[in-house]
């Protein structure tokens, strides 16, 4: 089987289409988060001025936040122009622009270099004088470690760039969703270890009065509720507070996140969307804005189904919810523009991130007026031009009588003598989501002849709170049966020749990936871990403060040092690293030498395993790599060695 003429290459897939993020309305001009074109691994702002994306940002600078090291949205504008982490020393600057072409025309330090050990990283800053700012902050000190960061909500006196910033809301592990009013109250979502943000928290509204908080209330969705998980919280601007909620243990729209609404001034919220359809997203990074006014009192929401997402009115007065645009896309993140949303003409422009089954992203400007909804591309990427493989959606049968689901891509070349090889991908998280959406990296394994199953399983998100908890407790079981499941459901379907199956993963998808080979492997011909987990109890030493109990709630077992290695202990018993002599396929491993949330050493471990129990494998380090690789030579050799690894398997 040999791919066309018109077969992908891998710097096709890698340098073809533009990293696209966070759009926003500036001066007039769409900007948004992108990269350079002759390093990849540098985040810039671009401007789109004319019909040109010009780069807006200061050379030498790229625009990264580190905080919960997965970071987030890097800018934020302000009054006097725009605000971003810089990577290199995680310090805020402001920078401001002329109004014609967005040229540089200052550069300020607004926070304290890192000295002594202590690194101060931030995220969501909010104006709220002309040289004060509020911000959530997570800092670093080198003699405590990572997992020891200390998070709290500060003050940043611009004025004094040197002094740290004043502590105004500590005593929570972490914070998220700061946002502000136009009257000096704003709101924020805290929760504290073992809780992830969708497992529960709270959510707070306070008053902001000369650096100081008073009159803190706690916002209940519904009184008393444990395992409530808050998220997507806006202002409209007349000060009604909106947010997305769910709800552990429940059923119907309860077990979906939800828009309610807290009118200003109002003694309880009162709910908003009574619908089976996700309006919210686990909280991994900051700056999701799913949520946005359209005007001063109606707000515009992202509802996302697997099929498709909608943006939806939602006007608290009427209480009315209605679909205004979308379908089969996939929409990420809302921008709207508060002056055009101020006009007589009632129309309101926002900006969005836009993906099709069918083509590369791209950043629509949706206007919405009393006549509909009309959209214009803003910035794309140059269309792509070979056959494509659609998403087809499955779902099936797993244990226990349990439904799980998919998506299947059939291959762009085929042999008629022969089933395709099956190509298994599982997303990290583990509660990340596989999308209907075009992605350039799985049409190019399709292009080279591999049918492929992308796994939502158990524990993914997108369908639902019950569905998303499910894998607590069983973690490396219940996803890796549906992983099963799946496979054995497209060979029943005569779709996929089961002598070829792969399987590929990053993250919770690469220990997915170890659980699989060691608990099922008779199955697979080969795996590609990237820097997945073999041993749960090294991983809970090592990684970062963030998800420092992630493992206990997913395995059912409160991490202990001493208990952890005995027979009885899940964390053994659920640990790829001890059953590696099991393993009958061959692997791959890539890992990063700065990654801070799987380190070296769990590779390292994993790979001393496989040595000792002379399983085949290939191993691949790239030094300057974190978690997730960035440079393009990087990622075009990695898929290069992983493509020879799958061709040198075929049955």
């Amino acid at each position: 089987m040999q791919p066309d003429s018109h077969s992908l290459d891998l710097d096709e897939v890698f340098s073809s289409q533009e990293p696209l993020s966070y759009p926003h309305w500036y001066k007039g001009r769409c900007i948004y988060l992108s990269s350079l074109e002759s390093d990849a691994s540098k985040s810039v702002l671009k401007a789109r001025i004319g019909n040109e994306s010009v780069c807006i940002s200061p050379e030498g600078y790229s625009l990264r936040t580190k905080i919960n090291e997965y970071g987030g949205k890097p800018f934020w504008l302000v009054e006097e122009g725009i605000i971003f982490s810089n990577q290199s020393d995680q310090c805020l600057y402001l920078i401001k622009h002329s109004d014609e072409n967005l040229s540089c025309t200052a550069i300020t330090r607004l926070t304290p270099v890192p000295s002594a050990g202590l690194t101060y990283m931030f995220s969501d800053i909010k104006e709220v004088s002309e040289n004060g700012y509020l911000a959530i902050v997570e800092l670093y000190d080198a003699e405590k470690g990572g997992s020891l960061n200390e998070s709290f909500i500060g003050h940043i006196n611009a004025e004094d760039p040197d002094s740290p910033p004043v502590r105004l809301v500590e005593g929570a592990d972490f914070y998220s969703n700061l946002v502000i009013d136009e009257c000096g109250g704003f709101a924020w979502v805290e929760w504290n270890h073992p809780n992830m943000p969708w497992d529960e928290n709270s959510l707070y509204l306070g008053k902001l009065a000369q650096n100081s908080v008073k009159s803190v209330k706690k916002v209940e969705a519904k009184t008393g509720v444990a395992g409530s998980s808050y998220c997507q919280v806006a202002f409209n601007r007349r000060g009604d507070l909106f947010f997305s909620v769910d709800f552990s243990n429940s059923q119907g729209a309860d077990n979906y996140w939800n828009v309610f609404v807290l009118k200003h001034g109002a003694k309880d919220p009162h709910r908003l969307t009574n619908m089976e359809v996700e309006f919210g997203y686990p909280h991994w990074q900051y700056g999701d804005a799913r949520i946005v006014p359209l005007d001063v009192d109606k707000m515009l929401a992202i509802g996302s189904q697997p099929a498709g997402d909608t943006i939806y009115i939602i006007d608290p007065d009427s209480e009315s919810v209605e679909p205004v645009y979308g379908g089969e896309s996939t929409i990420q993140f809302l921008s709207s523009d508060e002056q055009s949303c101020s006009n007589d003409d009632d129309t309101c422009s926002l900006l969005c991130i836009e993906t099709s089954p069918q083509n590369k992203p791209i950043i629509t400007e949706v206007q919405i007026s009393a006549a509909g909804a009309t959209r214009d591309t803003l910035v794309s990427s140059p269309p792509y031009s070979h056959r494509v493989s659609r998403a087809v959606p499955v779902s099936y049968q797993t244990t226990e009588g349990h439904q799980t689901f998919g998506f299947y891509y059939s291959p762009l070349v085929t042999d008629d003598n022969a089933l395709p090889p099956l190509m298994v991908m599982v997303h990290g998280g583990p509660t990340a989501r596989a999308y209907a959406h075009f992605d350039i990296q799985k049409q190019y394994w399709c292009a080279k002849g591999f049918a492929i199953l992308d796994v939502n399983h158990r524990g993914s998100s997108g369908y639902g709170r019950k569905f998303r908890d499910s894998l607590y407790g069983e973690w490396g079981v219940r996803d890796a049966e549906d992983i099963i499941a799946g496979i054995n459901y497209l060979v029943d379907q005569g779709l996929v020749d089961k002598r070829n199956v792969f399987i590929r993963g990053k993250s919770a998808g690469g220990y997915a990936v170890l659980r699989a080979l060691t608990e099922y492997p008779d199955v697979f011909n080969g795996g590609a871990c990237y820097y997945g987990i073999g041993n749960l109890a090294t991983l809970c030493e090592v990684t970062h403060k963030f998800e420092k109990h992630y493992t206990d709630r997913l395995i059912g077992e409160p991490y202990d040092s001493q208990s952890a290695s005995l027979e009885t202990s899940r964390y053994k018993s659920r640990s790829p690293i001890f059953y590696a002599d099991k393993i009958k396929s061959s692997m791959i491993i890539f890992q990063g030498g700065e990654d801070k949330i799987v380190p070296p050493s769990v590779a390292h471990e994993m790979v001393e395993c496989l040595k000792l129990n002379n399983v085949n494998y290939e191993y691949v380090e790239y030094p300057e790599e974190g978690h997730g690789f960035k440079l393009l030579e990087n990622n075009i050799d990695a898929w290069s060695k992983e493509l020879a690894f799958y061709q040198s398997l075929f049955v």
